[in-house]
């Protein structure tokens, strides 16, 4: 997977198995294998060891926490196709995000709003709410 990085140089800081997010809140089922890499620098996403997404982490606009379950999560990007995925480690993943941000982006609060699962499969469908 490293080959696939934008940037010899970065090193992984998280590693995890994910599930997308379908439009209707629901995940998939777990047939599919997803992994969420989060470099020093980006976020990638793989689908059956290769990559389908890059996301640079100074890009992150916001993030929505579903606070029915302790898994479900969105990204939200200005520039890119939102990220939506439900993992076992969300808090860990999360704090590590943010920390990162933070780095990149001194002076901007990154936003991060809790919603019910109604309104995260309303946000999926259309970020524009």
């Amino acid at each position: 997977m490293q080959k696939e990085f934008m940037d010899e140089d970065e090193f992984v800081m998280v590693q995890e198995r994910y599930l997308k997010l379908k439009s209707n809140g629901k995940a998939e089922d777990a047939s599919t294998a997803r992994v969420y890499v989060m470099t020093t620098d980006h976020i990638y996403t793989f689908k059956d060891g290769r990559r389908s997404r890059a996301y640079k982490i100074k890009d992150v606009g916001a993030i929505l926490i579903n606070t029915s379950n302790e898994t479900d999560f969105m990204l939200f990007f200005e520039r890119y196709d939102d990220l939506h995925a439900s993992t076992k480690n969300r808090k860990d993943l999360l704090d590590l995000l943010k920390l990162r941000f933070n780095c990149f982006n001194r002076n901007i609060t990154l936003r991060v709003f809790g919603v019910t699962t109604t309104q995260m499969a309303t946000y999926m469908k259309t970020n524009n709410a």
